[in-house]
């Protein structure tokens, strides 16, 4: 089944939020309010406190931007600008980053000064979300041009910007709900609007616990970031 368009959720909200089979116009008061109504939805479902949400992972490969390809003795590369998480790793599931077919261990920053000397195959992230982030290799290994660079990493969602905007939300019924609530508060219908609110709510534990179901299996088979 194709992801549910903008468009296509906001015409459910309005169809039972006026109860006919009419649309607002994509230009309209009412429909740009909802679009940012369904902004806030979806930062509810990126930020829910204690998931990390399976749709939200992405390899470096089919990102928009950051570099993918090695320059000689080059030991600092720029990472995608929707990079939200850099791969962490730890010491019993630890992250890579490949070049080529050779694995790099990633390494939190707060070890990287003990590795001065070493000659290990390791790098690191450093930066934040809002700065952005950079992708860091031991200097003192020798890296030559074209080598491919490869990692898995956790993106920002994506937001609403058009009509045909999709989201990674595994069921994007959750908006519309979080929508109507909002609109039936403004409405002063406080009964409605809870109503909606708990359908929305019921619907997001749904999704934690598909997520979590998820990231057991992938955990159980040794999985991390990488390949």
């Amino acid at each position: 089944m194709a992801a549910l368009t903008e468009s296509e959720i906001l015409d459910l909200v309005y169809s039972m939020y006026e109860s006919d089979q009419d649309t607002w116009a994509a230009t309209s008061d009412e429909y740009l309010t909802a679009r940012r109504y369904c902004k806030a939805a979806i930062l509810r479902w990126e930020y829910e406190p204690g998931v990390l949400w399976t749709q939200l992972y992405k390899r470096l490969s089919s990102a928009a931007d950051g570099d993918k390809t090695t320059n000689a003795s080059d030991y600092s590369y720029a990472c995608p600008t929707d990079m939200r998480l850099p791969p962490k790793g730890d010491d019993q599931s630890p992250d890579y980053v490949w070049l080529n077919d050779t694995p790099y261990m990633v390494l939190p920053v707060s070890k990287v000064q003990q590795m001065q000397t070493s000659q290990d195959n390791w790098c690191y992230f450093t930066g934040s979300q809002k700065d952005g982030f950079t992708l860091k290799f031991n200097p003192n290994l020798t890296i030559i041009a074209g080598l491919t660079i490869e990692y898995d990493y956790y993106k920002q969602a994506s937001y609403f910007t058009a009509p045909t905007s999709t989201t990674e939300m595994e069921n994007p019924m959750f908006i519309v709900h979080y929508v109507l609530s909002r609109f039936y508060k403004n409405d002063g219908l406080s009964g409605e609007s809870t109503q909606e609110m708990q359908i929305a709510e019921q619907m997001i534990e749904q999704m934690k616990e598909n997520a979590f179901v998820v990231i057991d299996d992938e955990l159980s088979n040794n999985a991390g970031f990488g390949r």
